[in-house]
């Protein structure tokens, strides 16, 4: 990503993933256990644990599994198609939870049957084979047709003795979801289901512990025979975390797009030839053919500091990192002080392969869509050199949505489109 202006007078920017202003940080307020982001090259099958060593290996029951693909929630997804495609971490004694503990996943189901008791798993540390059955969390379809989200729980591994808390928000193709799975093993013992961050259906008074099961963890199916699986998630999955102890509502709902940005920054450095990213991400920017004199560090709005551009040489660089990519959503908010509108400027541009461009035009007016393809353009924006002005893009995959100093401009269609690494 790269930002780039003329002459220019730049405060501050934050960059989102999505379009709702936040990313869901989990170091702000609990440590994942196990945290999969499902960032690689296309088509690729393993998944890293980023937070500790339960790698997921992403299979078929026949033929080749579909592996990450391009575009999630937050960068890239892991995706399923519904009928041979699973995956799996080998058991360990952190997947093993027995005491209170919660899972989480993004997930997009891409068809959802109408017919009663239909499944897709999106997660599952469960093993129908020889009853070590410990933890799942699913959609299942009921009476009507609709679909709802469940977190089950067995208290010994059997079917008997199934736990199941279900959701009252029917889960619809097509959009993304966060579903989290939390047991409180705190007496009587309780499980709930959230979606989107909020508690969506409990169960009370199932125990306080949960057996150590020899079942692997599966992604996308659940295993009922030696080597027999179903239930299979026809969709994708993105951002999956568990986290072991209790969690406040807070700490769930947080995830929910509550977040700080995956980019803030502020340019209140001062000095130097790097701009320091004080969102959880830490990126280091490259200040470009800045001067070495520290020049272009300029006062800015409400004595602090801002940078200034040249508009012919000068930029700078944060990288090829997966999360400021363009996945399903974004929303870049930044204040900018244009010294003039002679030629159309560049505030941030990601030079990917059909990336993305944000700019604004020498007629005021403030552009995004693919690099060298597609984009969008606003009418009576009103953009005005010699003034701060705070602009708002906010992509939701369907619509480009503009503002300025917080007033709708306007919120032209843009077909989403694949960004190539």
């Amino acid at each position: 990503m790269k930002i780039v202006w003329k002459s220019l007078l730049f405060i501050l920017i934050f960059v989102f993933l999505f379009s709702s202003p936040v990313d869901a940080q989990w170091n702000v307020w609990n440590t994942p256990a196990a945290y999969w982001d499902f960032e690689g090259a296309s088509g690729q099958t393993s998944i890293k644990d980023r937070a500790g060593s339960n790698d997921i290996f992403l299979t078929a029951t026949s033929g080749t599994p579909t592996g990450i693909q391009s575009v999630g929630k937050v960068g890239k997804d892991a995706q399923f198609n519904g009928t041979t495609d699973y995956g799996y971490a080998e058991d360990s004694a952190t997947l093993s939870q027995t005491a209170s503990f919660s899972v989480e996943a993004w997930v997009k189901f891409d068809t959802i049957s109408s017919t009663n008791g239909v499944i897709q798993t999106v997660l599952a540390k469960w093993d129908e084979t020889t009853n070590i059955r410990t933890y799942r969390l699913i959609i299942q379809t009921d009476t009507t047709g609709r679909a709802y989200s469940q977190f089950q729980i067995s208290t010994d591994g059997t079917v008997g003795n199934i736990k199941t808390a279900t959701g009252k928000t029917q889960i619809v193709a097509g959009q993304w979801y966060l579903l989290t799975g939390y047991f409180n093993a705190t007496s009587p013992g309780t499980i709930y289901i959230y979606v989107n961050g909020v508690s969506d259906g409990t169960t009370s008074s199932v125990g306080t512990s949960i057996p150590d099961t020899t079942a692997k963890f599966y992604l996308g199916a659940t295993k009922t025979g030696a080597s027999t699986y179903t239930n299979f998630l026809d969709g994708s999955v993105d951002e999956m975390r568990l986290f072991s102890g209790t969690r406040t509502q807070g700490s769930i709902a947080y995830s929910m797009e509550r977040g700080k940005p995956v980019i803030n920054m502020t340019f209140d450095d001062g000095s130097g030839l790097q701009a320091i990213d004080h969102s959880p991400e830490t990126n280091r920017g490259a200040l470009i053919n800045f001067p070495t004199d520290n020049s272009e560090w300029i006062e800015g709005i409400n004595k602090t500091y801002a940078l200034q551009f040249d508009g012919s040489s000068n930029y700078v660089d944060l990288g090829n990192k997966p999360k400021l990519q363009l996945g399903g959503a974004m929303t870049i908010s930044t204040w900018i002080n244009p010294t003039d509108l002679s030629s159309d400027y560049t505030i941030v541009s990601q030079p990917n392969t059909n990336g993305y461009t944000f700019k604004i035009t020498t007629a005021g007016e403030m552009t995004f869509g693919a690099l060298g393809g597609t984009t969008v353009t606003t009418s009576g924006a009103g953009i005005t050199a010699g003034a701060w002005q705070y602009v708002t893009l906010s992509y939701d995959g369907s619509n480009a949505t503009f503002y300025k100093d917080g007033r709708l401009i306007s919120s032209p269609a843009l077909t989403l489109w694949s960004v190539t690494d």
